[in-house]
């Protein structure tokens, strides 16, 4: 290290190689900022042509829409065109995030909560892993100002410094992470389907469990609930609210600054992961005063009432003093007439997400009042027969839940080696040419 590398005199970088140099963005590239919307015509010979904003800039690349149109005069639509090749960078929004331009497409311009970059010198793709790198890296986080609205502007993107190798070698390290990444991106969308099978699968079960039962021979009756169809001759079917001890109760609205694990954990909308479970990585605490008015016993259930999470739920299975957020709605069962773990089966039925989709009212952001989830209709047999379907579940779909954990740990994995891999590459510490030459060897041995 020491004969080869020198110091960058940029933290997030570290050490680069000898014949590496450091240069501002700006001194390497073209950076032009889009343009403001304009919604009117100003002149006659202005046109109304579809434009791309932060949103169409996503980690899967750039996604092309004519939804959003404006006004742009001949001198715009050179200014602020886009060719095959560009990398455009969010300069609000999904700060720093980049996706290449792969395709031409005439008379589109870009908003400017966009960057467009070009270099005829430099390798443009290059920067766009640079870019990946410094988001991954947490550095994006000192260069805007998380504390307001936060903006990359042109300012700050063209005197952020990179570490640069020559054009051939920039070449290299982009044919080399296309390779590798792509290899990379394969397993973890197989590994995704896989997911995605063993879900329905577990819904599946869940489903037929939680609304037929376990006796194929029983006898059936119309359950009066159009998106559930027939049931058990024995189950009845109730509105939950008949079914609680207490009415439903909104949590405690109360910024979530304070992580000591020594006071009751605060559970909000983000700490549910999409299994249901905690996540430990997300820790919060609340005061007791204030958790002590919105408390959680085990077999509490929490509904998500607002946003793109709105129908998630968990069950409180801890022993340990909690408390919830606001955007959560806490239903008390009264253990006479249902099982908790048999209603919380329930949301995660098929018939359980069409009621959602159903309820979802559509206005500035989606929304489940408790008065919704309050009247929502479930079917349910006798006591007894709820825990028979438990312990049903429980034992059916645990191997299911397990290999679940253990495909999304994989994935997890995946994404902080490709992330690593990224970082080592633009920054020089990994010998890429070596790599490469390992590769083919391998490749030819193998054939």
């Amino acid at each position: 290290m020491k004969e080869h590398y020198k110091e960058s005199g940029v933290n997030w970088i570290g050490k680069i190689p000898l014949h590496w140099s450091m240069s501002k963005i700006g001194h390497l590239y073209e950076v032009q900022l889009g343009k403001m919307i304009q919604p009117e015509r100003k002149l006659e010979t202005d046109k109304n042509v579809p434009y791309l904003k932060a949103i169409n800039v996503q980690d899967t690349g750039l996604v092309y829409d004519t939804q959003h149109k404006m006004y742009a005069s001949s001198s715009d639509l050179t200014k602020y065109d886009i060719e095959k090749g560009d990398l455009l960078v969010c300069e609000g929004g999904e700060i720093g995030r980049s996706a290449l331009v792969k395709k031409e497409y005439k008379e589109f311009i870009f908003q400017n909560s966009l960057h467009r970059i070009r270099s005829i010198s430099n390798n443009v793709q290059f920067l766009h892993y640079i870019m990946q790198a410094i988001r991954n890296s947490g550095y994006i986080n000192v260069l805007v100002n998380r504390l307001t609205i936060a903006h990359l502007t042109r300012e700050k993107l063209v005197n952020v410094k990179v570490a640069v190798p020559s054009k051939s070698e920039q070449d290299l390290i982009v044919s080399f992470l296309n390779r590798k990444t792509s290899e990379i991106d394969t397993l973890i969308e197989d590994k995704e389907k896989l997911i995605q099978l063993l879900e329905e699968k577990r819904q599946a079960i869940i489903t037929e469990a939680v609304t037929k039962g376990l006796d194929p021979d029983v006898q059936m009756k119309d359950s009066g609930v159009e998106w559930i169809g027939e049931i058990p001759k024995h189950w009845t079917t109730s509105k939950i609210k008949y079914l609680s001890n207490h009415h439903l109760i909104y949590g405690a609205n109360a910024s979530a600054e304070l992580d000591d694990e020594d006071l009751p954990r605060y559970i909000r909308i983000t700490d549910i992961d999409k299994n249901g479970d905690l996540r430990d990585e997300t820790f919060k605490s609340l005061t007791k005063d204030i958790a002590s008015k919105y408390p959680l016993k085990k077999g509490d259930i929490l509904f998500a009432r607002s946003g793109a999470t709105v129908g998630k739920t968990y069950i409180h299975q801890e022993n340990s003093i909690s408390t919830y957020a606001g955007y959560l709605i806490k239903f008390q069962s009264d253990t006479n007439k249902i099982n908790p773990n048999f209603l919380y089966y329930y949301t995660k039925s098929f018939y359980y997400e069409k009621w959602i989709e159903a309820n979802t009212i559509q206005a500035t952001i989606e929304n489940i009042s408790a008065e919704k989830y309050k009247n929502m209709l479930i079917p349910y047999p006798p006591t007894g027969e709820q825990h028979s379907i438990v312990e049903f579940l429980e034992s059916h779909t645990a191997d299911n839940y397990a290999l679940l954990k253990e495909l999304e740990n994989q994935i997890h994995k995946l994404k902080e080696y490709r992330q690593a891999l990224i970082y080592e590459a633009v920054t020089g510490k990994i010998d890429v040419q070596e790599m490469l030459k390992e590769t083919e060897q391998e490749e030819v041995s193998s054939s």
